[in-house]
């Protein structure tokens, strides 16, 4: 695409939790020290429980805040555990998304001519560019070289939240925290 988008890192994971959101602001504070732009819905006033006790239209809200802040993030760290429903829908909204994307360009680089109509497509994939994420999944269960059978497994990461996180990383899997901090210190050097 023409124009470059600047660096903005949408970070997804349970939120809910003592150590989910410890487990967050440890992030931010690394991902501030590296200097990256990012969103943390952990810090938004939609997401706080306490704020928002009795409040009507909360879950409207939290659905249009947390949509516009990933559509306009050009990166994902995102962490899909079994016990993160919301998380695990916007994993499924970032592989929409970033589907939508791949075929919006195909049609773009394979038309003949280009249209009032697919400048317009075009402009809209510049503004909503396809996300870079980072699944990453943190449990100490995952370990290489244990073979487990049948009942007897400590861990089993649903197959279809994987296959989307395969997608999205480019066959990566998931991401150990030293891997998704050194690519993203890149990209930020990249863009500046």
């Amino acid at each position: 695409m023409e124009n470059k988008k600047e660096m903005l890192l949408y970070n997804a994971g349970g939120c809910l939790m003592l150590g989910e959101i410890m487990q967050r602001k440890a992030e931010q504070q690394k991902l501030e020290e590296l200097e990256i732009p990012m969103f943390n819905p952990i810090n938004a006033d939609h997401n706080d429980k306490k704020k928002n006790k009795n409040d009507g239209g909360l879950a409207e809200r939290i659905v249009a805040n947390d949509t516009e802040h990933i559509l306009n993030a050009t990166h994902v760290m995102i962490e899909p555990l079994p016990s993160s429903l919301g998380t695990t829908v916007e994993l499924g909204q970032i592989f929409q998304h970033n589907l939508i994307m791949d075929m919006l360009d195909e049609a773009y680089q394979t038309s003949e001519n280009v249209s009032d109509f697919g400048v317009k497509v075009r402009e809209i994939m510049q503004k909503y560019p396809k996300k870079k994420v980072y699944p990453h999944y943190h449990d100490i269960r995952r370990v290489e070289g244990i073979t487990e059978t049948e009942d007897r497994r400590s861990l089993g990461i649903n197959q279809y939240v994987y296959g989307v996180c395969l997608a999205l990383s480019d066959g990566k899997g998931f991401y150990e925290y030293d891997e998704i901090y050194a690519d993203l210190a890149d990209e930020k050097l990249k863009g500046e």
